[in-house]
């Protein structure tokens, strides 16, 4: 893509991305569809890497696209193009409308009605969005210095970047729907080297709307890959055993987010997949969880006025005190469920899991054992809630004392089980890595294989 093309759709608005959705809309009813809806987007990133101790990369690139879905005969078709010709838009709609004959007639094919949203503010920021590559690389600089002061540290790659995100929405049922969002992001991956050891690897990464505080944020984060790394020297195994361990807001997420929202999702509970289909009202978990989808809190990175069809997001508590308090429905699902459309197309947006009264060292005095689990990496069935897989950057506590940094050690347990068997949790949950917030929790029946 040439920089001219950059610059046009970097100057893209709201209103002209609204002007080119409701041109496809026009088209693709003109063309014999019953019901359409259009989704223009323009997007400008630009990124800079470090790999191999130096910073390798500085790109920006840009697109617009549009996407099309069409409803004929009660047969779905879809289309997309980055073209904006009068030729193209009539392409696309013929397209989408050739795909929808040959598709599967479905009654509950429907489109939502038009409805109020609410602001979301706080996702756009004017400084981030003309902040230059020179600053941007500048910002960098000051992160990789932050996570490369200690000697010790290998640094194996990092990036930050800068997207400028612009979309408009619109149906055949009079939805028009604009919105536009910056977002800074930065990752950072190393691991620690002396002369008679390596570490394992480690990585993370964390996101802002805004550019206020995000060098200070950004050197927080590096910070604290840097206590990980270096208090994983001098690992050893522990003995193998079934019982505590205490989960970290990363492990927690990825344990228990996946099955969550798979059995409350409208699509596993309208094809009868789902093992808390008949369980609203009903405990599912320990009655010390909760977990709502606050949907606007801008903390995190997945606040939106509106879900993937324009339907309106709203505060959801899904699990309250370890009772099972909502599904979560589409359009489409809730039509095939007879209940209505919650916001979720496309799935939960901010997740949070609510603290509780101890601190994480009161967590792992409260047990004679348990090792502490940084990050998780295996496999998480959602439909089964079974895991298994390695516990990383993790340490050995005894009788409530820190012992030593762990070996990468196999942990397995069924996430259903620990929901239930849960046995404490913080008092601080945080945002982590700009994709929820969790605190840290203990959980007993695991399966430990150490030495």
């Amino acid at each position: 893509m040439s920089l001219s093309q950059t610059r046009r759709i970097s100057a893209i608005d709201e209103a002209g991305l609204l002007d080119r959705a409701s041109a496809l809309l026009q088209v693709a009813l003109e063309q014999g569809a019953d019901e359409a809806q259009v989704i223009s987007r323009g997007v400008e990133e630009t990124k800079v890497r470090y790999e191999k101790n130096d910073f390798t990369c500085t790109s920006t690139n840009g697109k617009l696209t549009l996407s099309l879905k069409v409803y004929k005969n009660g047969k779905k078709g879809t289309a997309t193009t980055n073209e904006l010709g009068v030729d193209a838009l009539a392409d696309t709609a013929r397209r989408a409308l050739s795909l929808a004959s040959f598709s599967i007639e479905d009654e509950h094919l429907s489109l939502p009605e038009n409805g109020i949203t609410t602001e979301v503010p706080g996702r756009y920021d004017s400084s981030l969005a003309e902040l230059g590559t020179d600053d941007l690389h500048a910002l960098a600089a000051e992160f990789i210095a932050a996570a490369s002061a200690d000697p010790r540290i290998s640094l194996d790659g990092g990036q930050v970047e800068v997207t400028k995100y612009c979309e408009a929405l619109v149906n055949s049922n009079g939805m028009s729907r604009t919105d536009a969002v910056t977002r800074l992001d930065w990752t950072v991956m190393g691991l620690g080297k002396t002369e008679t050891e390596t570490t394992s690897f480690d990585y993370l990464s964390d996101s802002t709307w805004s550019l206020a505080g995000a060098t200070e944020k950004a050197k927080e984060t590096a910070a604290k890959l840097v206590s990980n790394i270096l208090q994983s020297f001098g690992p050893r195994s522990c003995e193998s055993y079934k019982g505590h361990i205490v989960l970290s807001p990363a492990v927690v997420a990825d344990m228990f987010l996946g099955p969550i929202s798979y059995h409350v999702s409208g699509s596993s509970l309208m094809d009868g997949k789902s093992r808390w289909e008949a369980s609203l009202g009903e405990l599912v978990a320990s009655p010390s969880f909760t977990l709502v989808d606050s949907a606007h809190n801008v903390k995190l990175m997945g606040a939106t006025p509106y879900d993937a069809e324009g339907v309106a997001t709203k505060p959801t508590v899904i699990i309250e005190d370890g009772v099972l308090r909502a599904h979560l429905d589409s359009t489409y699902t809730a039509s095939r469920r007879g209940t209505s459309s919650t916001g979720h197309c496309g799935g939960m947006h901010t997740i949070e899991i609510t603290g509780g009264d101890s601190t994480r060292e009161e967590l792992l005095q409260s047990v004679d054992q348990a090792i502490l689990v940084e990050r998780f990496s295996g496999n998480v069935d959602p439909l089964t809630g079974d895991f298994s897989g390695i516990a990383k950057g993790s340490h050995f506590y005894k009788n409530g004392r820190h012992q030593h940094p762990l070996t990468e050690t196999m942990i397995a347990g069924n996430v259903f089980d620990l929901l239930k068997d849960i046995h404490g949790i913080s008092k601080d949950p945080k945002p982590h890595c700009g994709r929820f917030i969790a605190p840290w929790i203990l959980v007993g029946g695991v399966s430990v294989t150490g030495a």
